[in-house]
């Protein structure tokens, strides 16, 4: 087996270093305690590198873990999968899901109409509720599949578990595209949306609801009408956007 599990620390009480019984555990000798932290030490690619934690960021807080963690390093060794930056919880932190939703809100709220900006600070929020420490480069089909159902439980269904799902999606493309952190965005679970029956205004009833309109806010009420546009869609909209040649 690659490595070696050691102990992290002494014993609290007498200040010797704990004895290692073979996949038992290590224990002091004499006071009978046991050690609460525990590290891997492995020699890789010529240099020695401790590992502390597993790829989410948990601590060796147990030998079992150790022994564990231990397996998976053997493994992926074995298999030419394996990466020490994995297993650095420095590392580790610049791809966790909330690390990187956090940067995504900051880059995305700047294009979001005023009118929208809560709704998308609430989706990005829960988000970062389910997935938390996830390595995104970690992020499978199944993941998505349980944070659906995540969602559903929370009573998110329909059309407002569509625009959740969409938005992560939206995340997902955007470590692809703009931070070149995924090589691929992994396919999502398709969410069935009934179809909403709308009840539209006929052209003389939209005629006599513009005359009870303010003289000052007719011609945004008139741009909405002729364009099909949502309030906040307009109200975002900048003289940048328009091509009025």
């Amino acid at each position: 087996m690659k490595g070696s599990i050691r102990a992290k620390g002494k014993c609290p009480n007498c200040g010797k270093a704990f004895t290692h019984l073979r996949r038992v555990g290590y224990i002091c000798a004499d006071c009978k305690t046991t050690p609460s932290r525990f590290y891997i030490d492995i020699f890789w690619k010529g240099d020695r590198v401790r590992v502390f934690c597993d790829k989410t960021g948990q601590p060796l807080d147990t030998y079992q873990r150790a022994l564990n963690l231990q397996a998976t390093i053997q493994h992926e060794i074995e298999n030419f999968t394996f990466d020490i930056s994995r297993y650095s919880k420095a590392e580790l932190q610049k791809y966790w899901a909330s690390t990187l939703l956090e940067k995504f809100l900051e880059a995305k709220l700047k294009t979001v109409a005023p009118s929208y900006m809560r709704h998308y600070k609430k989706m990005v929020s829960t988000h970062k509720e389910f997935f938390n420490t996830t390595d995104v480069r970690e992020i499978r089909k199944l993941n998505i599949v349980y944070y659906l159902d995540h969602l559903n439980e929370k009573g998110y269904e329909g059309k407002t578990a569509k625009n959740y799902m969409d938005n992560l999606k939206t995340f997902l493309t955007w470590l692809r595209t703009d931070l070149e952190m995924l090589s691929t965005v992994p396919s999502f679970p398709t969410v069935e949306v009934q179809p909403f029956d709308w009840t539209w205004l006929d052209a003389e009833d939209q005629i006599r609801t513009l005359e009870l309109v303010d003289e000052a806010d007719k011609p945004i009420i008139m741009f909405l009408m002729l364009h099909g546009c949502r309030p906040g869609e307009a109200r975002a909209l900048k003289i940048k956007h328009v091509d009025i040649l």
